[in-house]
């Protein structure tokens, strides 16, 4: 009860900034807002199932703190303002330079989602598909592996705790070129194992945006 009156507060009457918790008129602060460090960052062919990879942000500082809480703190309205930079992120990047036909969301494994009764990454998708007129496609890929929490795990723990954790809905393989949104893009785990599983499905450009990458020496193809 206190998780949904305070989530309640949070929507509706955002007094104190998400980040430092100081009183503001809107979701972050001025002051934290100035600390985000956005990169406009686009890299073609990020591994060999990718065809791109865009990033709005690294992951660091308040971009780090607000995801924190978002994945972990079971805060869903952090997901309003980090939406917000998604979407002007695509507006300034991505609008008018490229044509996607759907946007997929990362999914969660069912137990998981029982758990955080949210897929963070679908609420940061949802203004971008508002704004632009974008369908999500929720139920297209499907996370069949209850797979450990990457955030503790090598390089090489990740990409085996990620493989061939996903499926593809083979009776909605229409579309041709897709955008998949995650908040975190750290070794490309999971986007590698996301890309691979739709293209085995006859998709053929799959495109990755994410709210943050954690730092520019993650980006070596696979």
């Amino acid at each position: 009860m206190k998780y949904i009156i305070k989530e309640i507060i949070d929507l509706f009457f955002p007094k104190k900034c998400f980040s430092c918790g100081k009183y503001s008129e809107d979701y972050i602060c001025k002051n934290c807002y100035l600390k985000i460090e956005f990169i406009s960052l686009y890299q073609s062919f990020p591994n060999k199932y990718l065809n791109g990879l865009f990033s709005a942000t690294l992951y660091s500082g308040v971009i780090r703190d607000l995801i924190h809480k978002l994945k972990y703190n079971n805060r869903r309205s952090v997901s309003k303002p980090l939406s917000c930079i998604m979407s002007s992120f695509f507006k300034k990047e991505i609008h008018g330079k490229y044509f996607f036909e759907c946007i997929i969301p990362v999914p969660l494994h069912r137990t998981r989602y029982r758990k955080r009764e949210y897929n963070q990454t679908l609420l940061i998708s949802e203004k971008i598909s508002r704004d632009f007129g974008i369908p999500i496609e929720e139920k297209l890929l499907i996370k069949i592996k209850d797979t450990k929490e990457q955030n503790k795990l090598s390089r090489e723990e990740r990409f085996l705790n990620q493989k061939d954790s996903f499926k593809i809905n083979k009776d909605n393989t229409k579309y041709g070129s897709v955008l998949i949104v995650d908040d975190i893009y750290t070794t490309g785990a999971t986007s590698y194992e996301c890309a691979k599983t739709l293209k085995s499905g006859g998709i053929k450009e799959v495109y990755l945006l994410t709210l943050s990458v954690r730092k520019a020496e993650s980006l070596c193809r696979q």
